[in-house]
């Protein structure tokens, strides 16, 4: 399948032309990662949709808008926020589960799969 991207809308003309030169090949090895990744996938748009971050990252990268240390921090802090939903969460489902709602119910109302409620409850 081949993807085309207007990658020029991720630079909104800004950057030297060297910087224009690396973001147009960090653009061409993200796409060929996703597309290598997923070769069966006939839905450009869902590829497009994928990708989209990885190229904003590049973007701010060859900008100079962000380092690597920046980006990193981030998803470390993104991370950690995670981790704290998923420890309330957890905290919530025991007390519900104390509380009598059954499985089924937790299940339907938090979109986990019965695998993950039982898990998290230490059953």
């Amino acid at each position: 399948m081949e993807l085309s991207l207007d990658t020029t809308a991720y630079l909104n003309g800004e950057g030297t032309a060297t910087q224009q030169e690396l973001f147009q090949r960090a653009a061409d090895r993200i796409v060929e990662r996703w597309q290598s990744r997923y070769p069966n996938d006939t839905e450009p748009g869902e590829l497009e949709a994928g990708i989209r971050d990885e190229l904003v990252g590049a973007a701010m990268y060859c900008l100079g808008d962000a380092t690597i240390e920046d980006l990193a921090a981030s998803e470390q802090q993104a991370r950690m926020g995670l981790e704290v939903s998923v420890d309330r969460l957890t905290g919530a489902l025991i007390a519900a589960d104390i509380d009598g709602l059954s499985k089924a119910e937790l299940t339907r109302k938090t979109g986990l799969v019965r695998t993950t409620i039982y898990n998290r409850l230490g059953e």
